[in-house]
C-alpha cells in the first residue's frame, strides 16, 4: 500500500512579474541587405511568472507535479476570482519550481488576493491535495493593473460628452495653519490655456456686430450680449475679460453685467459708456461659481 506523504507548499513562496519588453526580429519583405531586420511591437499580456518552493515528506521535493491553482479574495473564505488554472507535469528540483499563470486582466484591481494551490503526483490523475495556508500575492503582480494607465501618454488629450466633467474635484480638506495657502483641490506649476468656441465652453471669443440684423449688441452704449451656454441663466457665474490682442484697442472702461434691461434677458453683456467699435473681439473666460 503506497504511503501518503504530506506536501507543502513553503510561506516563502513568491509571486515575480516578468517586465523585460519583449521585441520581435523578423526580416523585412523588400530587398535588403542579408540579415537585415524590422522590429514589431508585442503587447504584454496579463500572464505573470510565480516561483514556490515544495516539500515532499519533509524533503526538498524533486520530480514532475500536477499544480492547480485558485485566486481569492480573503485569506481563508471569500469568493474565487479569475477561475482555476491548472498546470501539468510541473518539473521541481530542490523543491523549487516555477510557472506561468494567467487569470485575466481583470483579476487584479488593486484588492488583496490570495493563491490557493493544490498538487498531486504527476503521474496520477486522482484528486489534488490543496496546501494550506493561501498564499498572499504580492504586489508584484499588481504591475498588471497599470497596464491600463500604461495607455496615458503626453500631451494628453481627453474628450467627453458635453454633459459630462473630464475631470471633477472636490476638496473636502479643512487645511492647516502651517499651509499658508491653504486647502487646495487642484495646485499647477506652470501655464493654463483654456480655449473653445462660444457655445458652452470655459473660454471663447466675443466678437462685437454691429449689424442690425443678427447683431449681438443692445443700447445706445453698444453693450455685447455675451451668447455662451455655461454664463447665460447664471448670474452667480465669474466672467473675466480680456481684450483678444488682435490688434483692436480695447477700451479702458469695459465692464460686465447681468440681466440689463434693453438687453436680452438672463445673459451676461460687456459694455462701455462709449459705443464699442464693430469686430472689436475680447477673451472671455466664465467660473462656474459653487452652489449655495
Amino acid at each position: 500500500m503506497p504511503i501518503r506523504r504530506p506536501l507543502l507548499l513553503a510561506a516563502t513562496a513568491a509571486a515575480v512579474l516578468v517586465t523585460v519588453p519583449a521585441v520581435v526580429l523578423a526580416r523585412g519583405a523588400d530587398p535588403a541587405p542579408s540579415g537585415s531586420v524590422q522590429a514589431q511591437a508585442v503587447t504584454l499580456s496579463s500572464g505573470f511568472t510565480y516561483q514556490g518552493r515544495l516539500t515532499d515528506g519533509g524533503n526538498p521535493a524533486n520530480g514532475v507535479y500536477d499544480l492547480r491553482f485558485v485566486l481569492y479574495d480573503d485569506e481563508i473564505a471569500g469568493a474565487s476570482v479569475g477561475g482555476v488554472v491548472e498546470k501539468a507535469d510541473v518539473t521541481v528540483t530542490n523543491g523549487i519550481f516555477v510557472t506561468n499563470l494567467d487569470f485575466g486582466a481583470s483579476a487584479f484591481n488593486g484588492d488583496a488576493r490570495w493563491m490557493e494551490i493544490a498538487v498531486r503526483p504527476g503521474t496520477s490523475t486522482g484528486a489534488y491535495t490543496a496546501l494550506s495556508p493561501r498564499q498572499a500575492v504580492t504586489s508584484t503582480p499588481y504591475a498588471l493593473y497599470a497596464k491600463t494607465a500604461g495607455s496615458i501618454a503626453f500631451p494628453l488629450t481627453v474628450s467627453a460628452t458635453p454633459a459630462a466633467a473630464v475631470l471633477d474635484i472636490t476638496n473636502a480638506g479643512t487645511g492647516s495653519a502651517a499651509k499658508l495657502k491653504g486647502p487646495v483641490a487642484l495646485d499647477l506649476d506652470g501655464g493654463i490655456r483654456v480655449s473653445g468656441t462660444a457655445a458652452g465652453r470655459a473660454a471663447f471669443v466675443q466678437t462685437v456686430n454691429t449689424a442690425v440684423t443678427g447683431g449681438n449688441t443692445c443700447l445706445a452704449d453698444k453693450a455685447t450680449v455675451v451668447d455662451n451656454a455655461n454664463a447665460n441663466g447664471d448670474p452667480a457665474a465669474i466672467l473675466v475679460v480680456t481684450g483678444a490682442g488682435d490688434g483692436v484697442t480695447m477700451p479702458p472702461d469695459v465692464a460686465v453685467a447681468y440681466n440689463v434691461a434693453g438687453c436680452t434677458a438672463n445673459r451676461w453683456i460687456i459694455y462701455d459708456d462709449l459705443a464699442l467699435p464693430n469686430g472689436s473681439r475680447f477673451n472671455v473666460i466664465v467660473v462656474k461659481a459653487a452652489a449655495p
